[in-house]
């Protein structure tokens, strides 16, 4: 892995935290949908060793793959689907470079813990993903008393020192058959 990209611990435990989740295993071939700063892509290089291959797209792009259709083993979007312009359309296009049998994976940040709304599950299921799993994940993190206007001041904060935080994710995994 030859990446030297720093990753804030709050983006980095939900990045491993998914890629476990999926299950990446060595010699897959993954996709990181809304990929940024690294915090999936680079657990994911980890798992899938040299055998695999790990493609970041960044947010603005991932509704217009353009990517062979059924060319990789593992999807993955970390907290990003829910801050694109078009998720049902990056969802489909997950869908469609996904190999039969592949997994998507992806996280969104909840509130509290919650179980999934029903439409997902009909979501899920009227675009050909079927097996849907969720697991609620909640990690203690470290802040200090943010002040929005200073980016500076927000990604010292998020790398550590201060106070508790709580911060929740709801984990979603489909298959396509």
């Amino acid at each position: 892995m030859n990446e030297s990209v720093a990753v804030m611990p709050f983006y980095d435990t939900f990045g491993r935290r998914l890629v476990a989740w999926a299950g990446v295993a060595g010699g897959d071939r993954v996709l990181d949908l809304g990929s940024s700063q690294g915090s999936v892509r680079l657990p994911a290089l980890e798992r899938v060793g040299a055998e695999g291959a790990v493609v970041g797209i960044d947010a603005t792009n991932a509704a217009q793959v353009e990517l062979a259709g059924e060319s990789f083993d593992v999807v993955l979007c970390g907290l990003a689907l829910h801050v694109m312009v078009a998720p049902f359309r990056v969802l489909a296009e997950a869908y469609r470079v996904l190999r039969p049998g592949g997994t998507l994976a992806f996280s969104v940040p909840v509130p509290e813990a919650m179980t999934p709304p029903p439409p997902l599950d009909e979501l899920a299921q009227r675009m050909g993903f079927t097996d849907p799993e969720y697991s609620f994940e909640e990690v203690h993190l470290l802040y200090d008393a943010l002040d929005p206007f200073s980016r500076r001041r927000f990604r010292a904060q998020m790398q550590g020192g201060g106070s508790t935080m709580d911060a929740s994710a709801l984990f979603v995994k489909l298959i396509r058959p």
